[in-house]
């Protein structure tokens, strides 16, 4: 079934409360350029969703051992595989975007750099 981009908004604007950010992320080194000194996150985007931290069964089933799912977002915003996604302090990669008629799910993982 095809949803219109107009129904699509509605349901962004009545559901979607909580507000993400998409980061850019440098790596900063010591004059040499050997030694990581500091992470720098820059806030390249922001998006509207829903985040949830239970039930996660499914989705962790799906990758096993290979990555720990730590929150699921629905949202009505395409955000890539490996994008770094800050929520209350805390920084989340996007392991799996998978789209559906009339949202994107979003699977996170604690981002390790």
């Amino acid at each position: 079934m095809q949803i219109s981009n107009k129904f699509r908004k509605t349901i962004a604007r009545y559901f979607y409360d909580k507000t993400f950010f998409i980061y850019d992320v440098a790596d900063n080194v010591d004059e040499y350029g050997f030694a990581k000194t500091t992470t720098t996150f820059t806030k390249s985007a922001e998006f509207k969703g829903n985040i949830r931290f239970d039930n996660l069964d499914d989705e962790q089933q799906i990758f096993g051992k290979s990555r720990v799912v730590k929150a699921v977002i629905t949202t009505d915003t395409n955000v890539l595989n490996g994008n770094i996604v800050g929520y209350n302090s805390t920084y989340l990669q996007v392991i799996s975007s998978i789209a559906y008629d009339s949202h994107y799910k979003l699977v996170l993982s604690n981002y390790d750099n």
